[in-house]
């Protein structure tokens, strides 16, 4: 991911009314912000996936994850805490194992409940072929929190758990970990859709290096 500094000089502090201060921000996966108010106290604050901070909901959700199953969601319009997926590439039969078709591909109130009870990755549609995408992209290991049904699209509601560089879901070596086929240029990576995986999404993680995730017992 890339870590480019943006110098923004615009932004007036909200501690000390009208006095403008220079706002340095760092866009990566591990970013150090130094605030410096008025030649006072330095502030150091470090941001790490590692370290990050679970609500009482994230932590009780997790340890109910299904071991068994994991949904993908691939999509072009992330807006707010939640991801769009066309209606007409949502749990198709060809996209989730026939059990979870026949038990949730009507998003009836049980089965959205058995959805939220399987670990979701969240992710834009990759930009190259053959499972490969811009280094700078990132996926989200997230909880689903809501379903809600908008005419042609489908709104899923989620929360992060954390974030890792999309290159590792594609990769020759992880891939089939993850049920994602990169034989052919096109892969689901490429295509919007929501999916489901008879697969144990933590086993997925140890192979692809990917430790820090949150887990249940």
């Amino acid at each position: 991911m890339s870590n480019d500094l943006i110098q923004n000089n615009d932004i007036t502090s909200t501690k000390i009314s009208g006095m403008p201060l220079n706002q340095l921000e760092q866009n990566g996966q591990k970013n150090i912000n130094i605030t410096n108010n008025q030649g006072g106290t330095i502030n150091l604050n470090i941001h790490d996936s590692s370290s990050q901070n679970y609500e009482t909901e994230d932590l009780m959700a997790v340890q109910a994850f299904s071991k068994v199953y994991y949904q993908l969601l691939v999509t072009d319009v992330l807006v707010g805490g939640s991801a769009i997926i066309p209606a007409n590439r949502s749990l198709l039969s060809n996209m989730v194992p026939i059990e979870i078709f026949n038990s949730c591909s009507e998003l009836s109130d049980q089965g959205k409940e058995k959805l939220e009870t399987f670990p979701a990755i969240v992710c834009r549609r990759n930009t190259e072929y053959y499972g490969k995408t811009s280094l700078s992209q990132s996926a989200w290991y997230c909880r689903i929190t809501g379903v809600l049904v908008e005419e042609n699209v489908i709104r899923v509601l989620f929360h992060s758990l954390g974030s890792f560089e999309q290159n590792k879901l594609g990769d020759q070596q992880n891939a089939s970990c993850f049920g994602i086929n990169t034989d052919c240029m096109l892969t689901d990576l490429n295509l919007t859709g929501w999916y489901v995986h008879k697969i144990n999404i933590f086993n997925a993680f140890d192979k692809a290096g990917i430790t820090v995730m949150p887990r249940p017992d």
